[in-house]
């Protein structure tokens, strides 16, 4: 057996929609096949807007240790072999607000794996991704923010925050910087319950080149409708990238 060069993606999603009606159908559940034109973009100036959105995977380890920093999380995590990883899609749906407001916060869902936490894949949902805000708490430099909830399979409710620290420190540290996420897990729905434990995060090159083939835009009607909404938001990413590491 080996590949033959067609992509099954058709075919999976044709099963995986069946399986999905087949349990609703088993459960009693109605779920409504109905069409809402109003979604789809048109070309008679709608109020759709270009977006954006990509999925980045990242991986490190973590403990279940609320007393430790994100440093001896990590080593901690990594001694004990407790790993953590997550595929997230990020979007944004009006690529032009993302850049220009000071909050330009998009939608973030995904899978997160953390042997500390289930055995299972636990997933995240209700999120939302912040990029290059302002760091608060040191008066400069930039943070890219990420939130969510994970649910496991065991029927348990997690918060997750992590952060990137964008910031000027001797040495070249640009990649450092953007590739390396501090996580901190919440035993509860939100960041107001005790904290379970930290941990740190970092994007490998491969994943990175396999993250930029997944930049795509949303709600466009044309190639180069498209192309301007990716170049909005990599002109601003570039831009902040600029100001913090490379402007005199």
């Amino acid at each position: 057996p080996r590949p033959v060069g067609t992509n099954p993606l058709l075919t999976i999603s044709g099963i995986s929609e069946r399986n999905c009606e087949k349990i609703a159908e088993e459960k009693g559940w109605n779920i409504p096949y109905d069409f809402n034109p109003d979604l789809v973009p048109n070309k008679n100036g709608s109020s759709v807007v270009p977006g954006v959105q990509f999925t980045e995977r990242m991986t490190g380890y973590f403990t279940k240790d609320a007393n430790v920093d994100y440093e001896k999380g990590f080593e901690t995590g990594k001694a004990e072999n407790s790993e953590f990883d997550f595929i997230l899609t990020i979007q944004s749906d009006d690529v032009k607000t993302f850049v220009q407001n000071k909050s330009h916060q998009a939608k973030l869902n995904g899978v997160m794996r953390a042997k500390a936490l289930s055995d299972s894949a636990l997933s995240a949902i209700n999120g939302t991704f912040n990029l290059f805000v302002d760091n608060p708490d040191e008066g400069e430099g930039k943070k890219m923010l990420y939130s969510c909830q994970l649910l496991s399979e065991e029927g348990k409710t997690y918060y997750f925050e992590g952060f990137k620290d964008v910031k000027d420190d001797k040495g070249f540290d640009v990649w450092s910087d953007t590739s390396t996420l501090f996580i901190t897990v919440y035993d509860g729905p939100d960041a107001d319950q005790p904290v379970v434990g930290r941990g740190k995060l970092k994007i490998e090159l491969k994943d990175f080149m396999k993250q930029m083939t997944t930049m795509k835009a949303l709600n466009v009607n044309s190639n180069t409708e498209g192309l301007k909404a990716i170049a909005t938001f990599g002109n601003f990413f570039s831009k902040n990238i600029f100001e913090q590491y490379f402007k005199p």
